[in-house]
């Protein structure tokens, strides 16, 4: 903190130049492919409390739902870990390539538990 009584002068300065400000990123876009997911009763009780996903949550009479969304594959990591916490109560139904890297991380699992 600056003391205003130790100033010796003060003089204006030029304003940096603006920039425009950097596109926010799009974690979903219609251009993106269409994540399904089934969800039993319970990962459907779990994930209406993920903020960005429970808007995205279809429910069906029985309680079990179907989550759909066209998610940025790079942002595929953030969801399967989301995924793995909910175990058996999700199943991917597309893309492929979502479902095979859950596979992959879930098998990531079980080879390192196997060391322990």
């Amino acid at each position: 903190m600056n003391r205003v009584d130790r100033f010796l002068s003060v003089r204006a300065t030029i304003p940096p130049q603006m920039e425009r400000p950097p596109e926010p990123v799009r974690h979903t876009d219609p251009s993106f492919p269409e994540v399904r997911i089934h969800l039993t009763a319970r990962g459907v009780m779990k994930l209406e409390h993920v903020e960005h996903l429970a808007s995205r949550l279809q429910i069906q009479a029985d309680g079990e739902g179907l989550l759909c969304m066209h998610l940025r594959p790079a942002d595929y990591d953030w969801l399967i870990g989301v995924l793995l916490g909910l175990g058996t109560d999700a199943r991917v139904l597309a893309p492929a390539e979502l479902r095979l890297q859950l596979q992959q991380a879930a098998r990531a699992i079980v080879d390192h538990c196997a060391q322990c």
